[in-house]
């Protein structure tokens, strides 16, 4: 009897230690909304800084009671404990994970969106794209289980193991119909007063620059509005970013950036966690510095300048694609996608973009659904080291091939699915406007 109470409340001990650790990294997590804010606001232009925040704000919100009620009304695996009941920590878990990618459009859409269509949005991502896509890859009972595990015949399992897909190609294509749909930023029209009186006053009727204002004012009405990249000279002195909030922002991701990925080693639980998600917080500092090297190299060969913004992307993108096979990848294979993320990845994405006009303020298309695309197929690629790894990817006879057959089927589930829910909200939005 003794020894059974022993082992029991040995395993009581292991079941709340591995409760504690999840619940720090769950923190932070959640504290990536202070670094999306800060790196937004320092990214849009001054008068559209507090309707950033505010959507920065309801999503969280927003996400938080939506969460609570598809766990209530559904159950999603992913929140069933070993007691086989819905767990307040994994819950809060997922939830934290819900709301970086329903946030990543809101930095995308800056400036643009109306607050209704995007609590909407916020609503649709937490009700039908995150649960069902993190409950298929992840679980066992998702609408979309079949097209992750065991598809085609082949006898292999999507990995995604931190969420480079169900998490940030998720909410960059998210990002990305909408900024389709939207149209590009509306420059401020030149010489025209930012504030008139109600009445005119004898001053105004006697002055000539009121009424040239007037005419420059009835000019811009029935004219066509200029938009980013009609003119590159007056883009660059009218979208202008904050460089300190954009480094400060990057900073806090960068730490919140522990908690998605060794967060994931603990949810994962079983012997050597801690082991894993020590090694995995190594990889992802080794991704976010060689991404940041691989970005600044970009910039200086074909930059005359630097872009302290530039730079701090090129962090969050080897951050991202490290994301989805931190745990399979070596030291030396994070520290190589991460790099190819700063310099290739992220680079060719961001000029893509600019090149069809389609107006992104933070980037995050090409760093959440370009690199986060990315990081999925290199996770197919690697091979981790098998002395004290418990990975699928150490089975006798894994053949590469076959996992990356499943890596690619499993990305484009998340792209079609996605799409399909995103691009029927955006839609009905832009037919209510007329």
């Amino acid at each position: 009897m003794d020894a059974t109470l022993g082992g029991a409340a040995e395993g009581s001990w292991a079941k709340e230690l591995k409760q504690i650790q999840m619940l720090l990294c769950t923190f932070l997590v959640i504290s990536m909304q202070l670094g999306f804010a800060m790196l937004e606001v320092g990214s849009v232009r001054v008068a559209h800084r507090m309707t950033v925040l505010v959507k920065n704000l309801l999503d969280s919100v927003v996400s938080c009671l939506v969460l609570a009620l598809v766990a209530q009304l559904s159950r999603p695996s992913i929140i069933i404990g070993s007691s086989g009941e819905p767990e307040f920590h994994l819950i809060l878990f997922h939830w934290s994970f819900l709301t970086t990618s329903v946030t990543i459009c809101s930095g995308s859409m800056a400036e643009r969106v109306q607050m209704v269509a995007y609590i909407c949005y916020a609503c649709v991502m937490s009700a039908f794209v995150y649960p069902v896509l993190a409950a298929s890859a992840w679980g066992d009972s998702g609408l979309l289980s079949d097209q992750f595990h065991a598809v085609h015949n082949i006898s292999y399992s999507y990995h995604d193991f931190a969420g480079g897909g169900v998490v940030h190609l998720s909410g960059g294509i998210g990002a990305l119909v909408g900024n389709m749909l939207l149209g590009r930023r509306i420059m401020q029209p030149k010489g025209i007063c930012k504030s008139r009186p109600f009445a005119p006053s004898e001053q105004d009727e006697e002055s000539p620059r009121s009424t040239e204002a007037d005419e420059r004012l009835l000019e811009a009405m029935f004219n066509r509005w200029q938009r980013r990249f009609d003119n590159e000279g007056e883009d660059q002195g009218e979208f202008k970013a904050n460089n300190y909030l954009q480094v400060l922002g990057m900073f806090n991701l960068w730490v919140g950036w522990y908690g998605f990925n060794s967060g994931s080693a603990f949810a994962k639980g079983g012997a050597g966690s801690s082991d894993l998600a020590s090694s995995v917080a190594w990889k992802t500092s080794l991704s976010a510095s060689s991404g940041a090297l691989g970005a600044y190299l970009n910039s200086y060969i074909f930059c005359p300048i630097v872009d302290v913004g530039f730079l701090c992307n090129g962090v969050l993108s080897g951050l991202v694609a490290s994301s989805a096979g931190c745990d399979v990848a070596s030291p030396l294979a994070c520290t190589l996608i991460g790099f190819i993320a700063g310099l290739v990845i992220y680079p060719s994405g961001r000029e893509t973009l600019r090149r069809l006009r389609l107006d992104d303020p933070v980037d995050a298309v090409p760093v959440h659904a370009c690199c986060g695309l990315y990081g999925i197929i290199c996770a197919g690629f690697c091979k981790p080291s098998c002395e004290d790894s418990f990975s699928a990817f150490c089975e006798p006879g894994h053949n590469m091939e076959r996992q990356l057959q499943m890596q690619v089927w499993g990305a484009f589930t998340i792209t079609w699915w996605t799409t399909m829910v995103t691009l029927c909200l955006w839609l009905f939005f832009v037919v209510s406007e007329g």
